[in-house]
């Protein structure tokens, strides 16, 4: 367990590196250039790291669902939503909307068994669990006074949607 949540953290930390890092070349590139970029960089690091370390398994595809191998196209709503999120809310508030949506739906598929997943039954202290974070996510952006994010508008990428 110890690991897992080592490796967690970590994927949090990962997250909110790429996050000003993809809004920072934003800046430059665009909405759809940057997840253009970061996708085409992640699948070269991936292909390499899958390559070495895993071999000709990297494209065994037997035995699994035809719709799994195009889950990685998800990613492309990642990358795009977590960009213009940012420009709009900055990304503390942006990060922590995302990750407080990730846990509920996490939550909504665990308990429904969606998606291949073992149905969980469901507790009421996860969602009171979910509940607290989203009021802890209202009190740390409404709750004192703070340098108020300036929103860009994404305009080029809306329109283009």
């Amino acid at each position: 367990m110890g690991m897992g949540l080592l490796l967690a953290v970590f994927a949090g930390a990962m997250v909110a590196l790429q996050t000003i890092f993809n809004n920072r070349t934003d800046v430059h590139m665009g909405s759809w250039a940057t997840t253009t970029w970061v996708l085409a960089m992640g699948f070269i690091a991936s292909l390499a790291c899958s390559l070495i370390f895993e071999g000709g398994r990297t494209f065994d595809l037997h035995n699994m669902k035809l719709w799994y191998a195009f889950s990685g196209m998800i990613g492309v709503g990642v990358v795009i939503c977590l960009v213009l999120g940012v420009k709009i809310l900055g990304p503390t508030f942006s990060v922590s909307v995302t990750l407080t949506s990730q846990l509920g739906f996490a939550l909504l598929f665990d308990t429904m068994g969606w998606l291949g997943l073992e149905k969980v039954d469901f507790n009421w202290k996860q969602l009171a669990g979910v509940v607290i974070i989203v009021a802890g996510i209202y009190v740390f952006k409404f709750g004192g006074k703070r340098k108020t994010h300036t929103p860009e508008r994404p305009a080029s990428a809306i329109k283009t949607l």
